[in-house]
């Protein structure tokens, strides 16, 4: 796993806490199946008092993640309420697998013609 997240986030020194953070999300989602939003932050210790910008730091960690397909985002209507979404995230390594297959084929093709 840490050869796939220094592949994703660098190699940088400024990026081992998002590493850290990445990795614990991947075991929280495999272990629960859904988390949401909040729940999520919460657990990977993102508390809205502690960053400066909470939601970017979560972004930082969760959108490569989501461009690889390997954590997929889903809306949740909430009860009782027509316009009010619960934002849950799922871990696809099925979707993740397609996605590498189709990158590493479509790269082996360039380079073979």
């Amino acid at each position: 796993m840490h050869e796939f997240l220094t592949w994703l986030y660098g190699r940088s020194a400024r990026n081992n806490h998002i590493r850290m953070m990445a990795q614990k999300a991947i075991v929280l989602l495999r272990k629960n199946q859904s988390m949401e939003y909040q729940q999520l932050c919460r657990e990977l210790g993102i508390a809205f008092d502690k960053y400066q910008k909470p939601k970017r730091t979560f972004y930082f960690v969760v959108n490569p993640l989501k461009k690889v397909q390997l954590i997929q985002e889903k809306r949740i209507p909430e009860e009782g309420s027509d316009n009010k979404y619960k934002t849950h995230y799922l871990l696809t390594p099925e979707r993740f697998r397609g996605y590498m297959d189709k990158t590493i084929d479509d790269f082996h093709t360039s380079v073979k013609a």
